[in-house]
């Protein structure tokens, strides 16, 4: 990565930490807005999955910052709408990047083998990362949250548990034909590398948008999945109440 690309990444981190100190500061839809930010991040920078991780934990420390100040009256549970809504944008790039991968298996598009191992090496880790990131905000602000961090903690696991098969299926893409997909190595020459390199984030940052709306809320609640649950039921049973008085 250039010192130019190093400078933007840095840039744009910096601004998404102040954003999200400023969501959890105001304590208004911190869900979505911290996922909306974090896919707007992405996507413009078209971040790598370890990159997008340090987005990750900068926008989580800046939320840590806004509860260090101002102390919301349920700190603990805005930094658990944080948790939830970069789990979201986690999910929602996990998702990107299998259709990625599975666009280009279909256009016969290759990317470069090290970009694949990287990314596959990413995914794997997705959950652990996350875990230990919210972690260590949780111990360092113990003393400010009810359960001393441990239902933070658990409700990290949580997330990860929900986005697990967004980021399962994007390793059996990036798994199941690994030939097709990877091609030439950087060792063949540093033209193809800079014409390749970076192709998977670039592809996955178009898909990411639409991957973002449709896991918008993939760990919602209970309670929510229940009510449209009931919303269902009672629309199929008004819609056979019509069939048969139409009969």
């Amino acid at each position: 990565m250039s010192e130019q690309a190093k400078k933007s990444e840095q840039q744009a981190g910096e601004e998404a930490r102040s954003k999200a100190e400023q969501i959890a500061a105001s304590g208004r839809d911190v869900r979505d807005r911290i996922r909306k930010t974090f896919v707007d991040v992405v996507e413009k920078g078209k971040l790598d999955l370890d990159q997008m991780q340090t987005t990750a934990r900068r926008m989580f420390d800046g939320a840590a910052e806004a509860v260090r100040r101002s102390v919301p009256d349920d700190p603990e549970g805005v930094l658990k709408d944080v948790t939830r809504g970069l789990a979201d944008g986690l999910g929602s790039a996990a998702s990107a990047t299998r259709s990625a991968l599975s666009n280009a298996a279909e256009k016969g598009q290759k990317f470069t083998r090290e970009e694949l191992d990287r990314t596959t090496k990413a995914l794997s880790n997705i959950e652990k990362q996350f875990v230990e990131t919210v972690s260590g905000i949780a111990g360092d602000l113990r003393d400010q949250l009810k359960t001393q961090g441990n239902d933070l903690i658990e409700h990290a696991k949580k997330a990860m548990a929900d986005i697990r098969p967004a980021i399962e299926g994007a390793l059996k893409a990036a798994r199941q034909d690994p030939i097709k997909l990877a091609g030439e190595t950087v060792k063949a020459g540093v033209e193809a590398s800079r014409q390749t390199v970076g192709v998977l984030a670039q592809a996955m940052a178009g898909l990411l948008r639409g991957a973002g709306d449709v896991l918008a809320h993939v760990g919602d609640s209970v309670e929510g999945s229940s009510a449209s649950g009931e919303k269902e039921t009672k629309g199929k049973k008004q819609e056979g109440q019509g069939q048969g008085k139409s009969k």
